[in-house]
């Protein structure tokens, strides 16, 4: 049991030092998930693990991280591993999953709930692998509607395994807030790995109609992506302003230690790009 802690532990940490080298913003975020073991080292044991598990998959669907086989393939045998609980151990992230299970089994009452979000997210992950193969071109409602479930089910595991009794039904405004401002932070790098998160109203209004050809430089000069994106923003804004109200008042201390950190980075992206936003993007 020992040497699977340690395994698990060495697999979370090296996970974290590819994110940091990614992008050193995430040094903060990470620390807070060993800061975490203050509370319950064998709860933030978990989260590392599963936080690891989720990221994973989502940059080797994004095209961030490479696969053993092909992407597609490597998610969709990850998935089936969890819904038949036999796993191969082949690979450390179906070591991950495997430790996800069976810590879940051990020291929780509502496994079934985690592993039912679970696999609706990766469900939900692995459309966005087509899309992005397909090039695929939505309307904004099913734009938001798609991340909006992703974050809600990623958010629910989170609390449950926190052992907060808050549940992602409760806190629709900051997941709102997270699916504005995280799609116009996001958009240029999505559109780069094609993954078309511009509404096809924009892009007909911009005159977008041949997406092979789209120049990510050029559309953001137009009025009709300008006027998108600085309404998603004040959108995000106002979401965001509700529900950080909501998350000082909450009783539960274990959700705000989840919500916290997610309401105070928002804030500092919105901070920093505000005056952009009165301005041009």
């Amino acid at each position: 049991m020992f040497s699977e802690i340690i395994n698990i532990e060495i697999i979370c940490f090296k996970e974290f030092i590819i994110l940091i080298k990614r992008d050193i913003r995430y040094f903060y975020f990470v620390l807070s998930m060993y800061l975490r073991s203050l509370v319950s080292i064998k709860d933030a044991r978990l989260l590392r693990a599963t936080y690891c598990l989720i990221r994973h998959i989502d940059d080797v669907i994004d095209g961030d991280r490479k696969s053993p086989k092909n992407p597609i393939t490597f998610v969709q045998d990850i998935s089936h591993q969890i819904s038949t609980e036999n796993f191969h151990n082949s690979h450390p992230i179906s070591k991950l999953a495997a430790f996800m299970m069976k810590d879940l089994e051990l020291r929780y009452d509502n496994k079934a709930e985690v592993k039912a979000s679970f696999l609706s997210m990766i469900d939900l992950l692995i459309e966005d692998y087509f899309r992005i193969q397909k090039k695929l071109v939505l309307s904004e409602e099913d734009i938001d509607n798609r991340l909006f479930q992703v974050l809600f089910f990623a958010l629910d595991i989170t609390l449950i395994i926190s052992r907060s009794k808050i549940r992602s039904f409760e806190i629709t405004d900051l997941i709102n807030a997270q699916v504005y401002l995280y799609t116009i932070r996001d958009v240029k790098k999505d559109l780069s790995k094609d993954l078309i998160n511009i509404p096809d109203r924009v892009l007909d209004e911009a005159k977008c109609h041949n997406i092979e050809k789209l120049v990510f430089s050029e559309l953001v000069k137009t009025d009709c992506f300008q006027k998108w994106i600085k309404f998603k923003f004040k959108q995000g804004e106002s979401f965001l302003k509700t529900a950080s109200d909501n998350v000082k008042v909450m009783q539960d201390r274990r959700a705000k230690m989840i919500l916290g950190p997610i309401v105070t980075g928002l804030k500092l992206y919105v901070w920093r790009n505000k005056r952009r936003m009165r301005n041009q993007v």
